[in-house]
């Protein structure tokens, strides 16, 4: 890996150059006693280099055959291709190299096959009844059961996109195919939408064998 300082000539043959806020989330305030702030370092985890990294910054640079126009514009963009791109290409601090099939929002308009939901709650009449799954974040841990009062398998199309309206009820089935709680939503790709209309809040996902 080679460190070089950041320059507008610079171009990769693949990867936007992203110009980010901040690496890591190296600090948090806390209250302390009386109402004092004490600030804290929380340490970087050894095994996850791109643990608490930022998914927000400024397009600088475009690959010569990428998408021009998203020069200067601020960007959502999904890391976990990141610490790949910091890895085994160049390293511009202040920067991450973002490819273009990562990019999940421009400006205030959801990019490429990206779609953002908000949730459906699960209400009958004036009764919520809550979605149990069994979730596991450490493979050296059993699954630990994680309780919803919203649908995980359907929701309602909430921010500019070029494939469905906003408002629209969509239905993507399989819960494992969104990721959960991104701003307090989905974020699906199109292409894993099953279903559209008015009758989505009825239908239901059911796993096979």
């Amino acid at each position: 890996m080679q460190v070089v300082e950041w320059s507008e000539n610079i171009v990769t043959p693949k990867y936007y150059i992203v110009k980010v806020s901040s690496m890591q989330e190296d600090e948090v305030d806390i209250k302390g006693e009386g109402g004092k702030t004490i600030s804290l370092k929380v340490p970087i985890t050894r095994n996850d280099p791109v643990s608490g990294l930022t998914e927000e910054g400024v397009v600088k640079n475009a690959p010569r055959n990428g998408n021009q126009n998203l020069i200067g514009r601020r960007i959502k963009f999904w890391f976990t291709n990141t610490d790949f791109t910091m890895k085994s290409g160049i390293n511009i601090p202040g920067h991450v190299l973002v490819p273009d099939y990562d990019i999940i929002q421009v400006d205030d308009e959801m990019y490429g096959d990206y779609i953002y939901c908000k949730p459906i709650e699960k209400k009958y009449g004036s009764l919520y009844l809550p979605t149990i799954q069994m979730i596991n974040y450490d493979s050296l841990q059993a699954p630990k059961q994680e309780w919803s009062d919203i649908y995980l398998d359907k929701g309602i199309v909430a921010r500019k996109n070029k494939w469905h309206g906003e408002g629209e009820y969509v239905f993507w089935g399989n819960p494992g195919r969104a990721r959960q709680n991104w701003e307090q939503g989905f974020l699906i790709k199109a292409k894993y939408i099953d279903a559209i209309g008015d009758d989505v809040p009825k239908m239901m996902y059911v796993k096979g064998k």
